[in-house]
């Protein structure tokens, strides 16, 4: 069984990579901050999330390919890990994690 890959972050660096991966034929589900990013990939067959919880939740393997630190400790509530992120439910997110509804 191939894992299934989470890739957030779909810019300069990580389109190419996402790329490579579509090609080597695994599962892929891809997260910008910009949507547009990722209308090359959704037609080479990714998966796009809405948000990163989304992209993640029953991912095996999560790249992230961020700007920098600060994007991605943004995105993340501090103490958790995108693990951890992953198997929560949107209900139960602290307050100020983005995409919770």
């Amino acid at each position: 069984m191939k894992s299934t890959i989470a890739f957030l972050g779909t810019g300069l660096m990580g389109e190419p990579m996402c790329h490579n991966l579509l090609e080597a034929g695994l599962p892929l589900t891809v997260w910008n901050r910009s949507k547009d990013k990722t209308k090359r990939l959704a037609k080479r067959g990714a998966g796009v999330a809405d948000s990163p919880h989304d992209a993640v939740t029953g991912a095996d393997v999560v790249i992230t390919m961020l700007s920098d630190g600060r994007t991605k400790s943004q995105m993340e509530p501090p103490g958790l890990t995108w693990g951890q992120l992953a198997r929560m439910r949107r209900s139960t997110m602290p307050r100020g994690t983005p995409n919770r509804e």
